[in-house]
């Protein structure tokens, strides 16, 4: 017999998630995983919630076999990749000096990216002078260093977003009728009040922008969009997870010009009223449709593919992870038919929030941004 924790027997009774596959962990239904959590420390007593219990969120990088650590708070630190292939429990941090730290009003950072050398991080500033709460949306680039970052600001957005929520800002490198630049998304969102920035087409809020990196020009990619706080460019697919209201959290496959039907169309609901209802149909009204809606919802948060081997099977081709805040776990997913229809989903519980999340192909392995208390996690497949 399986010797189950009294904890987890309790867990199991308060929450109905303990019941998939927590017993029998790391058995999936393709092969065997396991998962390895530590704790972040740091050797300067530098002040950020994620060395804390508190709730907070951070993001993940992978260059020249380090991983990079970006703060909610645009505090910025990395580490050796093979340090999370030890036997400790616990990983130290190294920062690097960045002149974020310094930016008045603070910057509240939403992602970070890293690629060929160059670091992109997207944020929000309260105003100084404008309304009370109006958040701007800002995105810095700069060289990468291990010992002092100079960023500049390369897009700034004035117009003011009064709404709570300011989550959207993730960053994928992107060509664009030969164009080098970068996609990135901008969302905000107050429940059960939502604006018409989506479908504004003087606003760039609910919308994936396009960046030239040459000259610093923008466009609108594709609008209509809540709160994306996934994206993923894969060869010459757009994918995001976005967050949708009460329930029908969506996979959308990206296409240039095209309009995902926010504040109109979704399959969830209004949080706190009958009364009020969205569009279900999508194509019906001239939206696209989701690849997927998750209902209920799973709180969706980042999105990436990984490759066949990871789980053993070598006749699919288009596996990725999707990762879920409220919902505590990963959910594996293949695509087919032009990468438009998901042939099967797998739920794999984690027990904890999950903000952000890189295959490392050294390893053959996953990296998990785990929050409330923040914690980096590796998956790994223990049958391979």
């Amino acid at each position: 017999d399986v010797m189950v924790p009294l904890q987890t027997r309790i867990n199991a009774f308060k929450n109905h998630n303990y019941f998939y596959n927590i017993f029998l962990l790391p058995e999936t239904h393709f092969t065997s995983m396991e998962i390895k959590r530590y704790s972040l420390q740091n050797n300067l007593n530098i002040k950020d919630r994620i060395f804390s219990k508190e709730k907070t969120q951070y993001f993940l990088d992978l260059y020249e076999d380090n991983v990079f650590v970006t703060s909610a708070e645009a505090n910025l630190f990395f580490f050796k990749q093979n340090d999370a292939n030890s036997n400790n429990s616990e990983l130290t941090l190294d920062k690097i000096d960045t002149n974020l730290s310094y930016l008045k009003p603070e910057l509240t950072v939403l992602d970070s990216y890293i690629k060929d050398g160059i670091i992109f991080v997207s944020g929000y500033q309260y105003s100084l002078n404008d309304e009370k709460n109006c958040k701007k949306f800002r995105l810095y680039r700069a060289q990468l260093n291990y010992e002092k970052i100079n960023f500049e600001e390369i897009y700034n957005n004035d117009q003011c977003a009064f709404a709570k929520f300011m989550q959207a800002g993730r960053i994928q490198k992107y060509i664009l009728d030969g164009r080098n630049g970068i996609l990135f998304s901008m969302g905000e969102n107050e429940i059960d009040k939502p604006n018409n920035f989506p479908q504004d087409d003087f606003s760039h809020y609910g919308k994936f922008i396009f960046l030239d990196l040459d000259n610093l020009e923008t466009q609108v990619f594709s609008k209509g969009h809540r709160n994306p706080q996934g994206l993923l460019v894969d060869g010459n697919d757009i994918f995001s997870t976005e967050h949708g209201p009460y329930g029908g959290d969506e996979i959308n496959k990206i296409k240039r010009g095209k309009n995902y039907g926010w504040p109109l169309a979704s399959y969830g609901t209004y949080y706190n009223t009958d009364k009020k209802k969205y569009l279900k149909s999508h194509e019906k009204y001239g939206f696209e449709e989701p690849i997927f809606t998750f209902i209920k919802a799973i709180g969706i948060s980042e999105i990436i593919k990984i490759p066949n081997n990871f789980i053993g099977e070598n006749d699919m081709n288009n596996l990725y992870f999707v990762s879920s805040l409220n919902g505590r776990s990963l959910f594996l997913i293949n695509l087919e038919k032009n990468k438009e229809k998901i042939s099967f989903i797998e739920k794999i519980f984690i027990d904890q929030r999950i903000r952000d999340l890189k295959y490392i192909e050294k390893y053959n392995s996953v990296i998990l941004a785990l929050e409330h208390p923040s914690q980096i996690a590796i998956l790994k497949n223990i049958e391979n």
